[in-house]
């Protein structure tokens, strides 16, 4: 199977539960991610996240700390972004435009215009571009969808807690409370979710033939 050479940008708190998610996806038999290198520009937890890929993974990731290194790399094909949401697009943009894949965690942008300025890069340069949305198929959004693609939906400004993008609709700018970043049933139930999100990214990348 061809592996998919991803470097993960964001080593925080999330970046680690997708590290773990990766190995999961890897052990399952279907991952076809191969996590080479982490960024962080904060050292400290650039090097946590090359720990963390060393024990779990037993190799070591190219560790970099500043995006426009990952971007120039050339054997970089993807990567993960688990970064403040506010900066998504800042990243994202030149990543897709170097014409690597991008994964974004959720929400994908906390404005249409950040949003937009993503999705018209990644159609301009022939790439997947995903949001990392593990609740897709929850009947609330499956509906929300569905009253979109019908075109039930009121021709309105949005407001500034929801962005509609790629085709869904995506929550933005909330903050989150102490203890509320992991789904409910614990960080077992939200690390699978991530896979199935993961996942997901790799399918949408292989539906799309003639991209690396």
């Amino acid at each position: 199977m061809e592996k998919i050479p991803l470097c993960l940008i964001g080593c925080g708190g999330m970046g680690h539960r997708h590290i773990l998610a990766y190995k999961e996806l890897e052990e399952s038999g279907i991952g076809n991610i191969e996590l080479m290198a982490v960024c962080d520009l904060n050292p400290q937890n650039a090097d946590l996240g090359r720990r963390e890929i060393e024990r779990l993974f037993g190799r070591t990731p190219l560790v970099f700390t500043d995006i426009d290194e990952v971007v120039k790399h050339p054997d970089i094909a993807a990567v993960d972004i688990v970064t403040d949401p506010s900066v998504h697009h800042q990243v994202a943009v030149p990543v897709l435009e170097a014409g690597k894949h991008v994964l974004c965690e959720k929400p994908l942008g906390i404005t249409i215009r950040a949003c937009k300025a993503m999705i018209d890069a990644a159609e301009q340069n022939n790439v997947v571009l995903a949001t990392a949305e593990n609740l897709r198929r929850d009947p609330p959004n499956r509906l929300a969808r569905s009253i979109i693609r019908a075109g039930r939906a009121r021709r309105r400004p949005v407001g500034p807690q929801r962005t509609r993008a790629l085709g869904c609709v995506v929550c933005a700018g909330r903050p989150q409370r102490p203890g509320r970043g992991v789904a409910a049933g614990g960080p077992e139930a939200g690390r699978r979710r991530d896979i199935g999100t993961l996942a997901q990214f790799q399918n949408e990348r292989n539906y799309r033939p003639g991209l690396r």
